[in-house]
Protein backbone atom coordinates (compact mmCIF):
# COMPACT_ATOMS: atom_id res chain seq x y z
CA UNK A 1 0.00 0.00 0.00
CA UNK A 2 1.79 3.49 -1.05
CA UNK A 3 1.86 5.94 2.02
CA UNK A 4 0.35 9.69 1.27
CA UNK A 5 2.14 12.57 3.24
CA UNK A 6 0.35 15.63 4.16
CA UNK A 7 0.64 18.32 6.76
CA UNK A 8 -1.70 19.51 8.73
CA UNK A 9 -2.60 23.32 9.67
CA UNK A 10 -3.48 24.22 12.88
CA UNK A 11 -4.29 27.48 14.08
CA UNK A 12 -4.27 28.48 17.49
CA UNK A 13 -6.63 31.29 17.39
CA UNK A 14 -9.79 28.19 17.10
CA UNK A 15 -7.49 25.23 18.68
CA UNK A 16 -4.80 24.86 21.18
CA UNK A 17 -2.88 22.28 18.79
CA UNK A 18 -0.05 22.09 21.13
CA UNK A 19 -2.12 21.21 24.19
CA UNK A 20 -4.35 18.38 21.87
CA UNK A 21 -0.79 17.07 20.48
CA UNK A 22 0.04 16.25 24.24
CA UNK A 23 -2.64 14.85 25.80
CA UNK A 24 -5.12 13.07 22.91
CA UNK A 25 -3.85 10.11 22.11
CA UNK A 26 -6.53 9.81 19.13
CA UNK A 27 -8.29 13.41 17.55
CA UNK A 28 -10.50 14.34 14.27
CA UNK A 29 -9.57 16.58 11.55
CA UNK A 30 -11.11 18.56 9.12
CA UNK A 31 -9.48 17.51 6.08
CA UNK A 32 -12.54 19.22 3.36
CA UNK A 33 -11.86 17.76 0.21
CA UNK A 34 -8.97 15.84 0.15
CA UNK A 35 -8.67 12.25 -0.01
CA UNK A 36 -7.07 10.25 2.78
CA UNK A 37 -6.87 6.65 3.89
CA UNK A 38 -5.72 4.54 6.72
CA UNK A 39 -2.06 4.37 6.48
CA UNK A 40 -1.41 8.13 5.23
CA UNK A 41 1.05 10.08 7.68
CA UNK A 42 1.26 13.56 8.38
CA UNK A 43 2.89 16.88 10.32
CA UNK A 44 0.63 18.65 12.30
CA UNK A 45 2.02 22.27 12.01
CA UNK A 46 0.68 25.19 14.13
CA UNK A 47 0.60 28.07 12.52
CA UNK A 48 0.77 32.04 14.06
CA UNK A 49 -2.22 33.13 15.50
CA UNK A 50 -3.29 36.60 16.24
CA UNK A 51 -2.66 36.90 19.84
CA UNK A 52 0.30 34.16 20.04
CA UNK A 53 3.05 35.65 22.28
CA UNK A 54 5.91 34.44 21.22
CA UNK A 55 5.25 34.75 17.81
CA UNK A 56 6.15 31.08 16.09
CA UNK A 57 5.30 28.69 13.63
CA UNK A 58 5.95 24.77 12.74
CA UNK A 59 5.87 21.55 13.67
CA UNK A 60 4.53 20.21 17.11
CA UNK A 61 3.72 16.93 16.04
CA UNK A 62 2.42 14.02 13.10
CA UNK A 63 -0.20 11.61 13.03
CA UNK A 64 -1.08 8.56 11.36
CA UNK A 65 -4.30 8.18 10.06
CA UNK A 66 -6.95 5.54 11.22
CA UNK A 67 -10.26 6.41 8.73
CA UNK A 68 -11.20 7.21 5.47
CA UNK A 69 -12.99 11.04 5.51
CA UNK A 70 -16.89 11.35 6.67
CA UNK A 71 -19.13 13.91 7.50
CA UNK A 72 -19.53 14.61 11.17
CA UNK A 73 -18.71 16.99 14.38
CA UNK A 74 -15.65 16.53 16.90
CA UNK A 75 -16.27 18.45 19.71
CA UNK A 76 -13.87 18.48 22.68
CA UNK A 77 -12.33 21.04 25.49
CA UNK A 78 -9.64 22.20 23.22
CA UNK A 79 -11.79 23.60 20.76
CA UNK A 80 -11.91 27.72 21.55
CA UNK A 81 -14.52 28.42 18.69
CA UNK A 82 -17.67 26.44 17.65
CA UNK A 83 -15.42 24.73 14.71
CA UNK A 84 -15.96 21.40 16.40
CA UNK A 85 -19.52 21.08 16.42
CA UNK A 86 -19.73 21.59 12.94
CA UNK A 87 -20.48 19.15 10.27
CA UNK A 88 -17.76 18.53 8.07
CA UNK A 89 -15.31 16.15 6.67
CA UNK A 90 -13.11 14.65 8.89
CA UNK A 91 -10.81 12.08 9.74
CA UNK A 92 -9.51 10.07 12.81
CA UNK A 93 -5.62 10.27 13.74
CA UNK A 94 -3.47 9.03 15.92
CA UNK A 95 -0.62 11.76 17.09
CA UNK A 96 2.94 10.69 16.98
CA UNK A 97 5.35 12.45 19.86
CA UNK A 98 8.83 11.75 18.48
CA UNK A 99 11.49 13.50 21.60
CA UNK A 100 12.48 16.34 19.62
CA UNK A 101 9.67 18.21 19.52
CA UNK A 102 8.47 21.18 18.96
CA UNK A 103 10.36 22.31 15.57
CA UNK A 104 10.01 25.85 15.16
CA UNK A 105 10.82 27.62 11.77
CA UNK A 106 12.65 30.11 12.76
CA UNK A 107 14.69 27.41 14.09
CA UNK A 108 14.86 25.19 11.21
CA UNK A 109 15.05 26.72 8.06
CA UNK A 110 14.37 24.20 5.82
CA UNK A 111 10.99 23.88 7.14
CA UNK A 112 9.97 27.12 4.80
CA UNK A 113 10.15 24.56 2.08
CA UNK A 114 6.80 22.72 3.20
CA UNK A 115 3.90 24.38 1.24
CA UNK A 116 1.75 24.68 4.64
CA UNK A 117 4.14 27.28 5.53
CA UNK A 118 3.18 30.56 5.31
CA UNK A 119 -0.25 29.74 3.24
CA UNK A 120 -3.82 29.66 4.49
CA UNK A 121 -5.70 26.21 4.45
CA UNK A 122 -5.28 22.89 6.86
CA UNK A 123 -4.48 20.06 4.19
CA UNK A 124 -1.38 20.50 2.39
CA UNK A 125 0.86 17.74 0.33
CA UNK A 126 3.89 16.65 1.58
CA UNK A 127 6.39 15.14 -0.68
CA UNK A 128 8.20 11.23 0.66
CA UNK A 129 11.66 13.17 1.05
CA UNK A 130 10.22 16.19 3.14
CA UNK A 131 8.28 14.07 5.61
CA UNK A 132 11.52 12.02 5.59
CA UNK A 133 13.69 15.12 6.67
CA UNK A 134 11.20 16.40 9.19
CA UNK A 135 10.35 13.30 10.66
CA UNK A 136 14.54 13.14 10.99
CA UNK A 137 14.91 16.62 12.50
CA UNK A 138 11.62 15.32 15.14
CA UNK A 139 14.57 12.19 16.24
CA UNK A 140 12.52 10.14 13.89
CA UNK A 141 9.26 8.26 13.86
CA UNK A 142 8.42 5.84 17.99
CA UNK A 143 8.27 2.59 17.68
CA UNK A 144 5.20 2.79 19.96
CA UNK A 145 5.01 -1.34 20.19
CA UNK A 146 8.56 -2.06 20.89
CA UNK A 147 7.23 -3.24 24.69
CA UNK A 148 10.51 -1.87 26.67
CA UNK A 149 9.57 1.82 25.65
CA UNK A 150 5.91 1.05 27.07
CA UNK A 151 7.40 -0.21 29.93
CA UNK A 152 10.12 2.84 30.22
CA UNK A 153 6.80 4.78 30.21
CA UNK A 154 5.14 3.28 33.45
CA UNK A 155 8.15 3.04 35.04
CA UNK A 156 8.81 7.00 34.64
CA UNK A 157 5.12 7.36 35.70
CA UNK A 158 5.86 5.33 39.08
CA UNK A 159 9.28 7.35 39.64
CA UNK A 160 7.38 10.36 39.32
CA UNK A 161 9.09 11.51 36.19
CA UNK A 162 6.70 12.19 33.02
CA UNK A 163 8.87 12.83 29.84
CA UNK A 164 7.39 14.59 27.36
CA UNK A 165 9.35 12.51 24.80
CA UNK A 166 8.58 9.35 25.59
CA UNK A 167 4.65 10.26 25.22
CA UNK A 168 4.47 8.87 21.51
CA UNK A 169 5.22 5.40 22.59
CA UNK A 170 2.42 5.08 24.80
CA UNK A 171 -0.77 3.30 23.21
CA UNK A 172 -4.22 3.03 24.85
CA UNK A 173 -5.48 0.59 27.27
CA UNK A 174 -8.13 -0.45 24.95
CA UNK A 175 -5.37 -0.97 22.03
CA UNK A 176 -3.01 -3.08 24.37
CA UNK A 177 -5.83 -5.58 25.03
CA UNK A 178 -7.52 -5.85 21.76
CA UNK A 179 -3.98 -6.92 20.64
CA UNK A 180 -3.07 -9.02 23.61
CA UNK A 181 -6.43 -10.44 22.66
CA UNK A 182 -5.83 -11.26 18.90
CA UNK A 183 -2.45 -12.95 20.14
CA UNK A 184 -4.04 -15.44 22.18
CA UNK A 185 -6.46 -16.54 19.74
CA UNK A 186 -3.86 -17.32 17.02
CA UNK A 187 -1.96 -19.11 19.53
CA UNK A 188 -4.68 -21.24 20.78
CA UNK A 189 -5.66 -22.25 17.32
CA UNK A 190 -2.06 -22.78 16.89
CA UNK A 191 -1.88 -25.64 19.50
CA UNK A 192 -5.34 -27.14 19.21
CA UNK A 193 -4.46 -27.80 15.84
CA UNK A 194 -1.39 -29.55 16.74
CA UNK A 195 -3.81 -31.92 18.89
CA UNK A 196 -3.63 -30.14 22.70
CA UNK A 197 -6.73 -29.15 25.23
CA UNK A 198 -5.78 -25.78 25.69
CA UNK A 199 -7.09 -23.83 28.45
CA UNK A 200 -6.60 -19.72 29.20
CA UNK A 201 -5.27 -19.77 32.50
CA UNK A 202 -3.64 -15.98 31.85
CA UNK A 203 -6.01 -14.61 34.98
CA UNK A 204 -4.81 -16.63 37.85
CA UNK A 205 -0.99 -18.03 36.53
CA UNK A 206 2.55 -16.93 35.50
CA UNK A 207 1.82 -17.88 32.19
CA UNK A 208 -1.25 -17.93 29.37
CA UNK A 209 -2.11 -21.02 28.33
CA UNK A 210 -2.24 -24.60 29.55
CA UNK A 211 -1.86 -26.76 26.48
CA UNK A 212 -2.43 -30.54 27.36
CA UNK A 213 -2.47 -34.10 25.34
CA UNK A 214 -1.53 -37.69 26.83
CA UNK A 215 1.51 -37.53 28.37
CA UNK A 216 2.58 -34.16 27.51
CA UNK A 217 1.68 -30.60 29.22
CA UNK A 218 2.90 -27.22 27.56
CA UNK A 219 3.12 -24.06 29.39
CA UNK A 220 2.83 -21.17 26.99
CA UNK A 221 3.72 -17.69 27.39
CA UNK A 222 2.07 -15.58 24.84
CA UNK A 223 3.19 -12.32 23.59
CA UNK A 224 1.33 -9.98 20.85
CA UNK A 225 2.55 -6.91 19.10
CA UNK A 226 1.84 -5.07 15.79
CA UNK A 227 5.49 -4.32 15.09
CA UNK A 228 8.39 -7.05 14.67
CA UNK A 229 8.50 -8.59 17.88
CA UNK A 230 12.39 -8.71 18.13
CA UNK A 231 12.06 -7.38 21.48
CA UNK A 232 9.57 -8.55 24.09
CA UNK A 233 8.31 -7.71 27.78
CA UNK A 234 8.57 -10.23 30.67
CA UNK A 235 7.51 -10.13 34.07
CA UNK A 236 9.75 -11.35 36.91
CA UNK A 237 7.19 -14.11 37.40
CA UNK A 238 7.45 -15.01 33.80
CA UNK A 239 10.72 -15.10 33.96
CA UNK A 240 11.14 -16.92 37.00
CA UNK A 241 8.57 -19.54 35.70
CA UNK A 242 10.47 -20.19 32.15
CA UNK A 243 13.56 -20.96 34.40
CA UNK A 244 11.78 -23.34 36.45
CA UNK A 245 9.26 -25.51 34.46
CA UNK A 246 11.10 -27.36 31.99
CA UNK A 247 7.62 -27.67 29.60
CA UNK A 248 7.53 -23.83 29.12
CA UNK A 249 6.98 -22.47 25.48
CA UNK A 250 6.80 -18.94 24.17
CA UNK A 251 5.10 -17.84 21.45
CA UNK A 252 5.12 -14.29 19.43
CA UNK A 253 2.48 -13.02 17.20
CA UNK A 254 3.62 -10.10 15.46
CA UNK A 255 2.26 -8.06 12.62
CA UNK A 256 -1.17 -7.43 14.58
CA UNK A 257 -3.07 -5.04 12.62
CA UNK A 258 -5.59 -2.68 14.90
CA UNK A 259 -8.14 0.37 14.27
CA UNK A 260 -8.92 2.40 17.00
CA UNK A 261 -11.66 5.04 16.73
CA UNK A 262 -12.35 8.26 18.42
CA UNK A 263 -14.80 6.85 21.04
CA UNK A 264 -12.73 4.34 22.56
CA UNK A 265 -13.29 0.86 20.37
CA UNK A 266 -10.29 -0.34 19.21
CA UNK A 267 -10.04 -4.07 17.03
CA UNK A 268 -6.95 -5.80 16.20
CA UNK A 269 -6.96 -8.72 13.13
CA UNK A 270 -4.27 -10.41 10.96
CA UNK A 271 -0.75 -11.33 13.02
CA UNK A 272 1.80 -13.84 12.43
CA UNK A 273 3.48 -16.14 14.56
CA UNK A 274 7.26 -15.52 14.48
CA UNK A 275 8.56 -16.78 17.17
CA UNK A 276 7.24 -20.70 18.92
CA UNK A 277 9.74 -21.73 21.29
CA UNK A 278 9.61 -25.14 22.75
CA UNK A 279 11.06 -26.02 25.40
CA UNK A 280 11.68 -22.50 25.76
CA UNK A 281 15.76 -21.89 27.05
CA UNK A 282 15.35 -18.54 28.20
CA UNK A 283 19.08 -18.19 28.71
CA UNK A 284 19.60 -18.72 25.19
CA UNK A 285 17.71 -15.11 24.92
CA UNK A 286 19.26 -12.12 26.46
CA UNK A 287 17.64 -10.46 29.61
CA UNK A 288 17.63 -6.97 30.54
CA UNK A 289 16.71 -5.17 33.46
CA UNK A 290 14.27 -2.07 33.05
CA UNK A 291 13.78 -1.16 36.95
CA UNK A 292 14.36 -1.72 39.95
CA UNK A 293 12.02 -2.00 43.37
CA UNK A 294 14.19 -0.31 46.22
CA UNK A 295 13.82 -0.04 50.08
CA UNK A 296 15.97 2.53 51.54
CA UNK A 297 17.87 1.13 54.61
CA UNK A 298 16.57 3.92 56.42
CA UNK A 299 18.39 7.18 57.59
CA UNK A 300 17.95 10.67 59.24
CA UNK A 301 14.05 11.56 59.77
CA UNK A 302 13.02 14.72 58.28
CA UNK A 303 11.69 16.95 60.74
Amino acid sequence: MTVNYFAFQGNPDYYRIEEAVINLDVDTWDVHHSNLKPGDKAIIWKSYGRNQTPRRRGIVGFAEILSTPSRRASDNQYWIDSGGTQLRRRVDVKYVRPPNLPLWEHDYLILSDLSVSGNQGVVFKVTPDQFEAAIELAGGWPDEDDPTAEAEVIIDDLSGRRLGNRQGYTSCPACRRAVETRAMELATAFYEGDGYVVSDVSRYKSYDLECTKPGTVVHVEVKGTTGNGERILLTRNEVIHAMEFPGAALLVVNKIERTHSVSGTCQASSGEISEHLHPWDIDQGSLEPLAYSYSPAGGSPVI
